[in-house]
């Protein structure tokens, strides 16, 4: 956020946030679909709830209620503001490392970081590039940036992405002969 009395960018971290995580125990795949399908349909809150919700979906025939079993359900949903293609990669990697009790290294930059880096940069190149660009451009009319086309729908739908990962780390054991298989929903 940029403090305008200051006149500089800052940043508020928060010690501790907790994100919702909702557990539901069901009894047959219906019931799996039906949470499915009400969670993927339920818009994010973000003024109040934040941009991520996780929920864990565990079988009745599991008596090991605080251990996931075949079958077991750990559910991801990200707001499309705070999540994208691109991460999917790093998320999995960081779930992975997490779940089978590796350390997990601290970012070393935040985006603060960069920003105040960005100021630091001679901008006279960049200005001089821009000037003599625009130099002649007529400004009674629109400057097309290639980003400003016109959106196709102004009705909101949604509409989200669904995608299904299966992952099984290294620490993963066998139970009564069989691999255990949780799978992410993304």
């Amino acid at each position: 956020m940029f403090d305008a009395k200051s006149g500089l960018l800052r940043q508020s971290i928060h010690d501790r946030f907790t994100y919702p995580i909702r557990i539901s125990t069901i009894n047959d795949e219906q019931e799996q679909a039906k949470l499915l399908h009400e969670e993927m349909w339920t818009p994010f809150d973000t003024e109040h709830d934040g941009v991520f919700r996780c929920h864990l979906i565990q079988y009745d025939h599991n008596h090991q209620k605080d251990r996931l079993s075949n079958g077991d359900l750990v559910v991801f949903y990200f707001h499309h503001g705070s999540f994208d293609g691109r991460a999917i990669d790093l998320f999995l990697g960081e779930l992975k490392v997490a779940y089978s009790g590796g350390e997990l290294q601290s970012p070393c930059l935040q985006y603060i970081d960069y920003s105040f880096h960005e100021r630091k940069l001679a901008m006279t190149e960049a200005r001089n590039y821009w000037s003599e660009l625009l130099q002649d451009y007529g400004w009674d009319r629109q400057l097309n940036l290639g980003g400003t086309k016109k959106p196709m729908s102004a009705r909101r739908t949604s509409r989200g992405f669904s995608s299904r990962y299966g992952f099984f780390p290294a620490n993963m054991v066998k139970k009564e002969g069989e691999m255990l298989h949780p799978f992410l929903y993304l």
